[in-house]
């Protein structure tokens, strides 16, 4: 849960609590993860629970809590 957590903080470039997907592209990039803007847009769609366009940390962990599958595995699934 630590990890999701900073994973997401690192993400939050403005410390705003939310990730846009300009900040997941930019983090993205960072770790060398190739991924279209389109893929990025469907990945955040997917998860964000409120609609509002971006992540919250509550939808972030939700995402990649143990229960659910991991970040990889959740890309690879906006990929299909």
């Amino acid at each position: 849960e630590q990890e999701i957590r900073t994973m997401f903080d690192h993400m939050d470039k403005n410390h705003n609590g939310y990730v846009t997907a300009k900040e997941l592209r930019y983090y993205l990039k960072v770790h060398d993860a190739r991924v279209t803007n389109k893929e990025v847009k469907d990945f955040i769609r997917k998860i964000d629970e409120s609609g509002d366009g971006q992540l919250s940390l509550h939808e972030f962990m939700k995402a990649f809590s143990p229960q659910r599958r991991s970040c990889t595995t959740e890309f690879r699934t906006i990929r299909r």
